[in-house]
């Protein structure tokens, strides 16, 4: 090994060992992430399922979930009583992963669909119930790419029609998370 390869080596394990993987409980919320959650399109908000088109400005409210921001999920997160939490961004079937919250439970197929009572229904039951239990009351908060992605609306949708009663809507999505520079992980099917 040579004399330049050996410096390049060492400078290259001085600043990995200079990298330090930031926990949930360590990170803080260091960039604003208000216009990224919170624009408001003028899109109503509906009890339907939206079908097609899921990249699409969405409602600033929901019918059966509370709308939740980063600082505020963070909070809830690190708290005592963590929420479930559900990526639903979805890829095509090569699609292998998917950045996450650390954590979370990816379900891709969750927000398609037709309707409330359609085979992706039923299909969600069986997986929500492994990932929350069968606790109707505990907190589950749905997520996607960002505010203009539909599927983790229409998760809420479907976990309402399930019955479950605290679910919260995280409009902002893994874009406003990472704008927010807190940690992610890469979630696999």
């Amino acid at each position: 090994m040579t004399i330049r390869r050996i410096a390049i080596l060492a400078v290259a394990l001085v600043a990995l060992s200079a990298c330090k993987t930031v926990t949930l409980q360590e990170a803080t919320v260091t960039q604003p992430t208000f216009g990224i959650e919170a624009e408001d399109w003028g899109v109503p908000a509906t009890d339907q399922l939206r079908r097609g088109s899921y990249h699409a400005p969405t409602p600033s409210t929901h019918p059966a979930a509370s709308v939740v921001n980063t600082q505020d999920l963070h909070a809830m997160l690190i708290g005592p009583n963590p929420p479930v939490t559900i990526n639903t961004i979805f890829g095509d079937k090569n699609v292998r992963q998917a950045t996450s919250i650390p954590g979370s439970v990816w379900l891709p197929a969750l927000g398609r669909g037709d309707a409330l009572d359609d085979d992706s229904q039923a299909r969600l039951a069986a997986r929500i119930s492994s990932a929350a239990g069968d606790d109707l009351a505990r907190p589950i908060v749905v997520y996607c790419l960002d505010a203009e992605c539909w599927l983790s609306y229409n998760a809420a949708l479907r976990l309402d029609a399930l019955g479950y009663e605290n679910l919260y809507w995280y409009r902002g999505g893994i874009a406003a998370w990472k704008a927010a520079n807190l940690p992610t992980r890469m979630a696999s099917r």
